[in-house]
């Protein structure tokens, strides 16, 4: 086995249980007044160690590689994507820090069930084995039933985190049945050897039992994204959740089910992609439809993002409706930017709280108080609404017309003019909040908490980003092309070279004899190699 490319893991895993004994017993020799100063002492040993474990994954993280007998693997999109959670998460402990005296969260346990839950959400992006996914989505979601309900004393948080789990519960016992049906009509549990099995089974005959199971699979973690028509528990949840806890929902976990549905539909029931083209099309339709419309009537911040998040999914899974090059660089481009425009949303939520109440902003119509107490963020908050309706030049403009381009390169007009459709008609309920920032001439201004020095550094560069995008396009889309194409190409693009095809050569074939005419281009883009 080599456990050298999990070593970065095992090393936090190892840090975290260390440090939870010692604060533990430290905890012992603080009183009540004093928790917060321990909050903030283990507050920022999770920045320092989480930095270290970010510098260890730019240092030394491979390209292409299985490891603990393929239990686990990289690929390019996995480290890319991995390096910007780690990123995110960073940034969500610089917002907790900086928060956290408002929040009144003060149990440093917090901290550490936040922490674990973050691993397990590694751990399910480099999975390659049935079992190994379903424990690494419990750890995730484990931790985060318990961080929803940090605010006993609030009925509301309590009674969401019940819900939460409960519907946690049924979505993971159907993604557990679509494992066992998987296992059982197999006898494969490794995701390299799964493909292998499929492939050769595919030129014969469907195995239906199979594609019953991976149909499971996919719905639990479309329950779990939130997606259309699994999407009811949505609005409630981000509502009732403490709004730290609302936001790290909104970003981490997303992205991570988002990333290994990439490796279950691109890389392992690719041959059964055929048979799922309507249902990812009626989760695109039901995703803008909700999503869209759902959001119009919102009155409150946080419903309002839930489902703007649940239109988000819609048009991030067209790249999974047409599987290709450019659809995959489509869902990781979009992902990308859907994670930089919440994060800035919610950092701007956060630091917008009443001074002489205490309250944070709930409704839309609060916000129009902001522009007479602090211009910078009120433009910084609309510049960022622009870039969310997808007006140009700005960042999400240039994600949305991707993926207009990838469905006019496959033809399909009727899902681009939906989707045309529902971006004017979302534009209006983002433009809906530009009015209340703006527009109301006589609003007074109210006293806001002073915002954190770092936290107006990170979203001033964050919104230069957003702005002036369109100047180093080249540099960030040159980047995760390079990622990209490193997933269907292999040795200077010689060959096809799959991830599990690899596998397969490396341990059944020698490479010489290797014939690319026995295996037609599962990609129209790269036959022949060229792409």
């Amino acid at each position: 086995m080599n456990f050298y490319y999990i070593l970065n893991e095992f090393f936090i895993v190892i840090i975290m249980l260390i440090s939870l004994c010692f604060y533990t017993i430290l905890q012992k020799q603080y009183s009540k007044k004093q928790e917060l100063s321990l909050f903030f002492s283990v507050n920022n040993f999770f920045i320092f160690i989480f930095f270290i474990y970010f510098l260890l994954t730019i240092a030394d993280t491979p390209s292409f590689s299985t490891f603990c007998n393929s239990t686990f693997s990289y690929n390019g999109v996995v480290d890319l994507l991995k390096k910007f959670l780690i990123l995110i998460f960073l940034v969500c402990l610089i917002v907790i820090l900086l928060n956290i005296k408002i929040e009144k969260i003060l149990r440093f346990e917090f901290l550490y069930i936040l922490g674990f839950s973050f691993i397990g959400m590694i751990l399910l992006l480099i999975s390659n084995d049935l079992i190994i996914m379903f424990l690494s989505l419990e750890l995730q979601t484990f931790g985060l039933y318990i961080l929803i309900a940090t605010q006993q004393k609030r009925i509301v948080s309590t009674e969401t985190s019940i819900k939460y789990y409960i519907l946690g519960g049924i979505s993971s016992s159907i993604i557990l049945f679509g494992s066992s049906l998987i296992y059982g009509f197999s006898g494969i549990l490794n995701f390299n050897e799964l493909t292998i099995f499929l492939y050769n089974q595919g030129a014969l005959e469907t195995n239906y039992p199979i594609l019953l199971g991976f149909v499971l699979i996919m719905i639990g973690f479309l329950f779990k994204l939130g997606v259309a028509p699994f999407h009811i528990w949505v609005p409630d949840i981000y509502e009732g959740a403490p709004t730290i806890v609302t936001f790290i929902l909104l970003l981490i976990p997303k992205i991570t089910l988002i990333i290994f549905l990439i490796k279950l539909i691109y890389f392992i029931f690719y041959f059964y992609i055929n048979y799922l083209l309507y249902l990812i099309f009626l989760i695109i339709f039901f995703s803008l439809l909700f999503g869209t419309f759902g959001a119009i009537y919102q009155i409150k911040l946080k419903r309002f993002l839930a489902y703007s998040a649940i239109a988000n999914m819609g048009f991030m899974f067209v790249g999974f409706m047409h599987v290709s090059y450019f659809g995959l660089l489509g869902i990781v481009f979009y992902t990308l930017v859907y994670m930089l425009q919440t994060l800035i949303f919610f950092i701007c939520l956060l630091f917008i709280r009443d001074k002489s109440s205490d309250f944070l902003t709930i409704k839309i119509s609060d916000l129009k108080h902001l522009l007479a107490s602090n211009k910078l963020l009120s433009y910084i908050f609309a510049i960022n609404l622009f870039s969310m309706a997808g007006l140009p030049p700005l960042l999400g403009f240039f994600s949305k017309f991707y993926i207009f381009v990838i469905l006019i390169q496959n033809n399909s007009i009727y899902t681009l003019i939906l989707l045309i459709l529902m971006s004017c008609i979302s534009t209006f309920y983002y433009i809906r909040i530009v009015q209340a920032l703006f527009f109301n001439t006589n609003a007074k201004p109210k006293f806001y908490y002073n915002i954190p020095y770092y936290i107006s550094v990170i979203l001033v560069i964050l919104t230069i980003i957003n702005i002036f995008f369109c100047c180093f396009s080249w540099l960030i889309l040159d980047i995760i092309n390079a990622e990209v194409i490193s997933l269907f190409a292999y040795e200077k693009l010689e060959f096809i070279q799959f991830e599990a095809l690899k596998y397969y050569y490396d341990n059944l074939v020698k490479f010489n004899n290797f014939n690319n005419a026995e295996f037609p281009s599962l990609f129209p883009q790269l036959n022949g190699g060229n792409i």
